[in-house]
């Protein structure tokens, strides 16, 4: 049985870290590449600078923001900070190489190696989320997203989606779930690879790849 302990960060310190975030985001704030996207946030009461295209974010859009995303989660997400009932973890992430321990050698993934993967989660039992735990041999990168969010789908039922980077793949993705949703009680997301990077840029494909989801 799995045990340990848990240490919550008070409130007041959360406070703090509000503070901090919300400082950089208001007075620092974020490159957004994508004009679509700038006006969109404009929309929402973001401060959007032609200038030096930066996008800065007042405290009550953050505020409002996290409130949609409370809202989106559920009854469940008031209980995040309570300790869980049963430990769990997600796996994979769509590394590049597979280590074979037996042959003491790194190598690219064959199907079958994928499918095993997608097993031994299934066996368990803490598992609660998959995506795609590595990149498959010989297929090419457009087709291999849509190959391994169909390997996902026929050979587990815990929720998965995929990592993916390419914005013209996301109709594809979310037609193969839309196919799986309708014949399952249980629906599975879709996922998508989007975020920014250093130094707090959103760049022009991971706005793509926002739109397009």
């Amino acid at each position: 049985m799995l045990e340990g302990s848990i240490t919550l960060v008070s409130m007041e310190n959360l406070k703090k870290v509000f503070s901090a975030v919300a400082a950089v985001l208001g007075k620092t704030g974020q490159r957004v590449e994508h004009p679509e996207v700038c006006r969109r946030l404009a929309a929402l009461g973001a401060q959007t600078s032609e200038a030096d295209g930066l996008v800065r974010y007042p405290e009550k859009v953050l505020l409002n923001t996290l409130k949609a995303y409370r809202g989106h989660q559920g009854p469940q997400a008031g209980r995040r900070s309570q300790f869980p009932e049963k430990f769990s973890a997600s796996l994979g992430d769509g590394c590049f190489f597979l280590y074979d321990h037996g042959g003491k050698s790194r190598r690219k993934a064959t199907e079958e190696d994928f499918v095993r993967i997608l097993r031994f989660a299934n066996a368990i039992g803490e598992i609660s989320y998959l995506q795609a735990p590595v990149e498959l041999a010989g297929v090419p990168i457009p087709v291999m997203v849509v190959r391994e969010l169909a390997l996902c789908y026929l050979n587990t039922t815990i929720p998965c989606g995929i990592e993916n980077n390419i914005p013209q793949q996301v109709k594809h993705l979310a037609k193969l779930r839309d196919v799986y949703n309708a014949h399952h009680e249980t629906p599975q997301s879709l996922g998508n690879a989007q975020g920014s990077t250093s130094p707090l840029i959103f760049g022009w494909r991971a706005a793509e790849l926002l739109l397009e989801g």
